[in-house]
């Protein structure tokens, strides 16, 4: 109600059930208080009336509590998406036209810990001039940030800070500042970030223009960029460019030395044509002669990935000085090249890499088409000549960097680089899964090892089954032919390999096992394998499967076997005693594994006078085998055995122990007669017929 004296407004009522309240009291000419309650909400504006000698209107303080925000947004049948409170204290000025707030202050604090601050003041809030606001804001409980990003799928904007001033009816953003949890102190702030003008130009549009933003330490930054957006609100008509001077100690980890220098370079992009493009990427070493990278790059349209034309190249003139230059030991390794380069247009790309240690190459084009229902990679990876030990080098150099490349986190940190897999990089399943591939691989001449000469192979992944193989190797002369399946939708877990050796050096396996005997023949054999793929050993420990091994016309260094099966009086006499080994004639050993069980029966050696037949076992996993053996006279198999024996106990301490009795002497059906065709390296008593 109201007369001379002034009005009194009360208002009560509900809305979804809860209620409101209003009141107000205006003494003509006096102070006056208005008071709202909404649920746990209130709002105060308690002031004055301003004289008209003074040049009317009124003043005072306005105060906003929202309470539990939660609850306020279920009051308003909205989602409860958001609790904390919020509050504002400003004082008001209001002379028509122009509105007044100054000492303005408010504050959103979030029950999560994050929390948004504003103060300042506005000359005149409807004419929007006079802006003058510091806005700060916490994105994390105060005390409980972030981990520290160890990649950058785990950067996370931690805080921001800037000064808003209206000047000529626009806006200046100043000392725009965002602070980060990235894995380096020098790069935890980006900016400041100077928004020149923000303001509506002739042709309606939102115009932010001026704009600069910086990267890294204040006085020397690692980023530096400008430009404008001239239709903010639709973010279109972009164009900014920039410079940046990266020292090489935000690589490597705790690098003192200048020696490797800096890497500078230059951008720009814009979207003149309707599209995001990167224009301009040119980086390059500056102020060293240890090392040279050189990239350049440009997109025709960044957000649908078409037009990209890419080089980069690095040179490492010396390794063992570049090494020396990070703080790790030297490695006499020589030279090492590595290069990039790729070209796409809409769905179809290719590219071209070609790495060089030392006076090995090794290089590989591949071609990469999106426009199927799945990626299809097509390609060849090729090299005239590779030398192992420069395949050696490149490893211990690639390791020795990685101990001291900076990963985010690690800074101080030491990291064995050694323990690393490639499946650190990639994983397996999702890239075959993802991804359909066929490339062959073709190495025409590997040197440095006396045993391996070439290879060659070819990798075929469709619909998440793959297929590697045959992969054919060149080894001392023989062949060996594998080819490897996976399922990575059915067993991902699983690997199986088949394939067969040939022509396989007997001397050269007992050399690398460093046998006391020496030996000559050439080994034939197939092997069919499933196991664990996820390590050489899960592989050895879980496969399963058979392997079968032959030779023919090989020989031991030894006279021992004709000793085992003929007699110590007819091995006196024999040739293999004066000449000092055994000529064997043929070898048959039929394998099955079983995770960690092998098993063969019978394992059977020849000479030309002697057959020896063993069964038996033994397992890795429980340490444990349990092998028996017999020789006799060729084609006398139910003859004694001159000193049949057993291997048993444990793989680790086995003991051999000669045998009273024999153990594959009878048939039970009483078969006496060898067939005239008799088969070689069969056991003679199994080919007995009545």
């Amino acid at each position: 109600m109201g007369d001379n004296s002034g009005v009194t407004v009360t208002s009560r009522g509900t809305v979804n059930g809860q209620s409101f309240q209003i009141k107000g009291d205006y003494p003509r000419g006096q102070p006056f208080t208005t008071d709202a309650h909404f649920g746990a909400m209130t709002l105060g504006f308690n002031g004055s009336p301003i004289t008209a000698q003074n040049g009317g209107g009124f003043e005072g303080k306005l105060t906003l509590d929202t309470g539990e925000i939660g609850d306020l947004l279920e009051l308003l049948q909205l989602d409860r998406d958001i609790e904390g409170r919020g509050t504002l204290v400003a004082d008001v000025k209001n002379q028509n036209p122009i509105l007044k707030v100054s000492d303005f202050s408010t504050a959103l604090n979030l029950s999560n810990g994050q929390l948004l601050t504003a103060t300042g003041s506005v000359d005149d809030l409807i004419g929007f001039e006079g802006i003058d606001i510091d806005i700060d804001g916490r994105f994390y409980p105060q005390g409980d940030p972030p981990e520290t990003a160890t990649d950058l799928k785990d950067l996370k904007l931690t805080g921001l800070s800037t000064h808003i001033v209206g000047t000529d009816d626009a806006l200046e953003f100043q000392d725009f500042t965002l602070t980060t949890n990235a894995f380096d102190n020098e790069l935890k702030q980006i900016g400041p970030v100077r928004f020149g003008r923000l303001f509506r130009a002739d042709n309606g549009n939102l115009m932010l223009e001026n704009i600069a933003l910086q990267a890294g330490p204040q006085d020397r930054p690692y980023f530096v960029a400008k430009g404008n957006i001239k239709d903010l609100l639709r973010l279109k008509e972009i164009d900014f460019s920039g410079s940046m001077s990266i020292p090489s100690s935000l690589f490597f980890r705790d690098l003192s030395a200048k020696s490797l220098g800096s890497i500078e370079g230059s951008f720009s992009v814009d979207d003149l044509q309707g599209f995001l493009s990167l224009n301009e990427f040119d980086a390059q070493t500056v102020d060293t002669k240890i090392w040279e990278l050189r990239t350049k790059a440009k997109l025709g349209n960044i957000n649908d990935f078409e037009n990209l034309s890419f080089d980069f190249n690095l040179a490492v003139k010396d390794s063992a000085q570049f090494l020396a230059a990070i703080g790790q030991k030297s490695v006499n390794t020589g030279p090492l090249k590595f290069s990039l380069s790729a070209n796409g247009k809409q769905d179809d790309f290719s590219s071209e890499i070609a790495l060089t240690p030392g006076e090995s190459e090794l290089s590989a084009k591949l071609k990469t088409s999106t426009a199927g229902a799945r990626p299809l990679t097509l390609g060849k990876v090729s090299s005239q000549s590779i030398a192992l030990q420069d395949v050696k080098n490149a490893v211990a150099v690639v390791t020795s960097i990685a101990t001291r490349f900076r990963q985010p986190g690690t800074r101080g940190a030491k990291r064995d680089a050694s323990k690393g897999k490639p499946t650190d990089l990639i994983e397996l399943e999702d890239f075959l899964l993802d991804q359909d591939v066929d490339v062959s691989i073709h190495i025409k001449k590997i040197e440095g090892e006396q045993a391996i000469t070439s290879l060659s192979s070819h990798l075929k992944a469709m619909n998440g089954f793959a297929h590697l193989g045959p992969v054919d190797v060149a080894y001392d002369g023989g062949h060996f032919s594998a080819t490897a399946k996976m399922n990575m939708v059915k067993s991902p877990q699983l690997l199986s390999l088949q394939g067969t050796i040939k022509d396989w050096n007997l001397a050269t396996l007992f050399s690398e096992f460093k046998t006391k005997y020496s030996a000559v023949g050439r080994l034939h054999g197939s092997f069919e394998l499933t196991g664990n793929r996820r390590s050489p050993s899960a592989y050895i420990n879980s496969m399963k499967g058979s392997a079968s091994i032959l030779m023919s016309n090989g020989g031991i260094s030894t006279s021992l076997l004709e000793l085992s099966g003929l007699g110590i009086f007819p091995w006196l006499f024999s040739e293999e005693l004066r000449k000092g080994y055994s000529k064997i004639t043929c070898l048959a050993v039929p394998v099955k594994f079983d995770a960690g069980n092998v098993s063969f029966n019978p394992f059977v050696a020849e000479t030309k006078k002697v057959q020896l037949v063993a069964h038996g076992d033994l397992d890795w996993i429980k340490n444990t085998i349990s092998v028996q053996a017999e020789a006799r006279k060729l084609g006398k198999p139910l003859s004694r055995s001159a000193w049949p024996f057993e291997v048993v106990g444990t793989l680790t301490h086995p003991k051999v122990k000669l045998l009273h009795h024999n153990i594959f002497q009878k048939r039970a059906d009483g078969a006496t007669e060898l067939p005239e065709n008799r088969k070689s390296c069969v056991p003679d008593i199994n080919q007995l017929r009545q």
